[in-house]
């Protein structure tokens, strides 16, 4: 029987017919290839096609009665929201009862921009994309966003909350948790909220998702692609997109608690969402409270050497979100999004490897910081094809912290206390407008055009330096952007071999100005940076899919700030020989330039009505990344065991003058030489004319070379059994090369299989079922094995890791405001991580026995929760 339809069909649409190819396969997917081939946008929420299978459909048929096919006997029925959008629902109380969680609708899918494309209602035809729901979320097992970030195979931990201070990456006393993508480095993956720059933390180097609560979750897009050309810099790596939720209706209210089975990490966490709908408009709030004690480095054996400190922070937080759109007239519509966190963290870590007992520390740091975002849009529908929108959204992070360095060996106890406050926003602006310029046999050819500003503020501690920023570090990009999707060629035409094919083409073009007080005096031009994406489909169960585009990305505030940046004399044993070492660290050369990439993908998608749920994907990607902004690399290697290797990092001084202008630009920090730099002309005289005086330079530059190319592989099947719907899928990243090079004349040194690097594996395997009320998940993550250079001999082996993880709920009493017990376990076998040791040229400063950015202390983690729908 076909579904009922809800809303009129547009008169257009029963006019037209459309040749349909859609072989059997899951019901989502085969929606998304009926929206391509109608030319419609097609809302249809996970949790109420997963596990649903569409039949074949090959006809030339109207959309509505199309869809009406494919929605056969699955309980589902559509409405049509505007002319060029339809949205699936359940199509009475019983289908409603049968969905295991509640169901939360979208936004009116006609104004919906989906990561990857400005273009509203479109899926990105070329550009590697997977969405988590929130459903995806629970299964994971995490507890926290941030965790479940920590589990894609493409991210590397490269900031995260474990062990901090222990990474030569940054010390992260904020306990910050960033996304880095293909492992480019800190602040090369966009990060956004409800399609909007968050905030960067960690002194304006990158966002924070740990300030988002799982809870407030609908969606997580991540693309894994270049996409400057729609999202401008940053947008190196890739993008990460977290929707909140907006349109629940009813309330709701979590608890859960739980922690790890050894030591003294305990966690809970309450949230409370009510959402309301209405004529014309809908509203949603939701609040979370997480609160979390600390894992000590007495709780674990393999950290004990490092001395007293933390682990994990003591963790406080409370987030609030709000949302509310309305329509203003049947033709304007107004959307508001606003939320606001507070956090409180305490941290420590210790530093035994000072030569001498007097010199050795503990760093006690507490913080708080309180993170805001909101976003004002109009939208006005101009006709049935063309819509017209401005938005404004504003991102500010203020931190206010404390380290006290406390040198515990000297009678009486030293303690040295400093401020770390740091400031970071950003308002960005945009007006586009958005529709069809014209049809061509393969379907309507959509556009969008925009324009606007991005200004960016940073006042504060610096990350590098941990020295007061010079002023406010302040600059504004304007910038225009237009993005075209054409169907050149569909199903009806009957071309052979072609049976769809799909260009897009988009550009962005942005331009810098310094706003700084007082003025940095660094400006970088314009950019413009380009996308090309082609669909081809040779057949129904098909897709061929290829990208290419450059990106842009211009150094951080923090980096151009020379105001922190010191240089220190030591003495150290250099090839052998006993030297002095002048060192130069926390500030960048003075002509630092910005970051370009090339990126270019290409896969396929392959679905087959011989094998009904079943959908395997592959994509290639190549990463050149030109002057990138970063530390020479070492490769692991000891510098000062093996200088010429390392040119770029240690070296001699080419002149006496050389060396007066490293001691003139920056501060001293320490000199434990012999030689008296105070009069900087006279010390670089004496310097210089030393056969055994070494430069160790650990500015920021721009590196010759960071290029590395991969793949990723994906595979599921869905079925339906008399156990239940079952779900099995598989997802892997395979690194084929990644090679870094400080200038044309060093060495080009490996960035993969090392600490502190991406593995060349990472994989994530899964098994769901679900049965009436009963939902469970067993998930598989492996990291692959790799060496550590730096380490002693017989250390040298990091071994693989693979770790699994469950997790079950149980729904009780009403299926239509059910209470829900749910468990989750990571880790359920309680293996620790692959043994780090540390060394010369380690990328772990301490010894805490892993490599927190391919790894996690946690152990086995339980947690209990109860949650509970009216």
């Amino acid at each position: 029987m076909t579904p009922a339809v809800h809303a009129q069909v547009p008169a257009p649409l029963e006019a037209q017919t459309v040749a349909f190819d859609i072989a059997s396969q899951p019901l989502a997917s085969a929606l998304l290839i009926f929206g391509r081939q109608a030319g419609l946008s097609v809302l249809a929420p996970s949790p109420l096609v997963e596990g649903k299978t569409a039949p074949d459909l090959h006809a030339r048929l109207s959309p509505d009665v199309a869809l009406g096919r494919l929605l056969e006997g699955s309980g589902l029925s559509f409405e049509f929201v505007e002319a060029n959008a339809v949205r699936i629902s359940a199509k009475d109380h019983a289908a409603i009862d049968a969905v295991p969680s509640p169901v939360e609708g979208d936004d009116d899918p006609s104004r919906i921009v989906v990561t990857g494309t400005n273009i509203k209602g479109v899926q990105p035809i070329a550009s590697p994309i997977e969405v988590y729901t929130a459903r995806d979320v629970e299964r994971s097992g995490a507890t926290t966003t941030e965790q479940f970030v920590a589990k894609l195979p493409q991210n590397l931990g490269t900031m995260s909350q474990y062990a901090v201070g222990s990474s030569i990456a940054s010390p992260n006393l904020d306990a910050v948790s960033s996304v880095d993508l293909r492992g480019l480095g800190i602040g090369t993956t966009l990060t956004l909220i409800n399609g909007h720059r968050m905030a960067l933390s960690n002194g304006g180097r990158s966002g924070d998702v740990s300030f988002i609560p799982a809870s407030a979750i609908k969606r997580v897009e991540v693309l894994t692609d270049g996409a400057s050309a729609i999202y401008g810099s940053d947008a190196v790596g890739g993008v990460i997109n977290f929707v909140l939720r907006d349109d629940f209706e009813g309330a709701e209210a979590r608890l859960s608690y739980g922690g790890v089975t050894r030591g003294g990490l305990h966690q809970g966490d309450a949230s409370l969402t009510a959402g309301q709908k209405w004529a014309g408009g809908h509203g949603l709030a939701t609040y979370d409270y997480h609160s979390a004690s600390a894992l000590m480095t007495s709780d674990r054996d393999y950290a004990a050497g490092a001395g007293p400190g933390n682990l994990t922070p003591q963790d406080i937080r409370h987030n609030l979100f709000a949302v509310l759109s309305q329509d203003l007239t049947d033709r304007l519509t107004l959307d508001f999004n606003a939320g606001g966190s507070w956090r409180k963290i305490k941290n420590g870590y210790s530093n035994l490897s000072s030569p001498t007992l007097a010199s050795q520390t503990f760093a006690r740091y507490g913080s708080t910081s309180e993170q805001g975002f909101g976003s004002l849009s109009l939208d006005y529908q101009i006709s049935d094809d063309w819509s017209a929108d401005v938005s404004a959204a504003y991102s500010g992070v203020d931190t206010n912290g404390t380290v006290s360095l406390v040198l515990f060996n000297r009678s009486p106890v030293v303690t040295r206390t400093q401020a770390y406050d740091t400031s970071n926003s950003q308002l960005d602006v945009t007006g586009k407008v958005d529709g069809t310029l014209f049809a061509l046999p393969g379907g309507r050819v959509r556009v969008s055009l925009g324009g606007g500003f991005l200004d960016e503020r940073f006042k504060g501690i610096s990350p590098i330096t941990s020295v007061n920023s010079a002023g406010t570090l302040s600059r504004r990009s304007t910038y225009a952007f237009g993005e075209v999707l054409a169907p050149l060629a569909a199903p009806d035409q009957h071309i052979p071999m072609i049976r769809r094919l799909s260009l897009s083409l988009a550009a962005r073009y942005t331009n810098y100005d310094d706003t700084s007080h007082p003025a940095l005096n660094r400006e970088f031009g314009d950019s413009v940076d380009p996308k090309v994406g082609v669909l081809w489909s040779p057949d129904a169960a098909l897709d061929l899919r290829a990208t290419y585009g450059t990106s842009f990305r211009a150094p951080p505030l923090t980096d151009l700030d020379k105001s922190g940046g010191g240089h220190y004399l030591f003495p150290q044993t250099v090839a052998g020989t006993p030297s002095i070492v002048l060192g130069l660290a926390g500030y960048a050369v003075e002509d630092l330039s910005p970051e370009t990439a090339t990126t270019y993908t290409a896969g396929f998608d392959f679905h087959s009505k011989a094998l009904p749920g079943f959908r395997f994907s592959a994509t290639y990607y190549n990463i050149d990344y030109k002057d990138r902004i970063g530390v020479a690399p070492s490769g692991g290697l000891d510098e000062f065991a093996t200088p010429d290797l390392l040119p770029d990092r240690i070296y001699r001084a080419p002149s006496a003058d050389y060396i007066e202008q490293l001691l003139t630009d920056s501060r001293l920090l320490v000199n434990l030489s012999s030689v008296d730099v105070s009069d900087p002309h006279a010390g670089a005289a004496d310097l210089y004319a030393r056969p055994d005086v070494w430069i160790y330079d650990t500015r920021l530059r721009n590196l010759a070379i960071s290029r590395q190319d991969g793949f990723d592989v994906s595979l599921s099947q869905d079925m339906s059994t008399a156990l239940g719907d079952i779900h099995l899928g598989a997802t892997a990243t395979h690194i084929l090369s990644y090679k870094q090079q400080g200038s044309p004349s060093s060495l080009v040194l490996t960035a993969v299989d090392i600490p502190g690097e991406p593995a060349e594996w990472r994989g994530r395997a899964s098994a769901s079922l679900s049965r009436d009320r009963f939902d469970g998940t067993i998930n598989l993550n492996y990291t692959d094995s790799y060496r550590n250079p730096a380490a002693a001999p017989g250390y040298q082996h990091i071994g693989s890791w693979t770790t699994v993880d469950v997790s079950m709920s149980y729904a009780l009493g009403d299926k239509a405001r059910p209470y829900r017990l749910s468990l989750s376990i990571q880790n359920l076998f309680d293996r620790n991580p692959p043994f780090l040791g540390t060394g010369p040229g380690s990328s772990i400063i301490y010894p805490i026995g892993f490599d927190p950015a391919n790894a996690n202390p946690l152990g086995r983690f339980i947690m209990a929760g109860l949650s509970h729908t009216w």
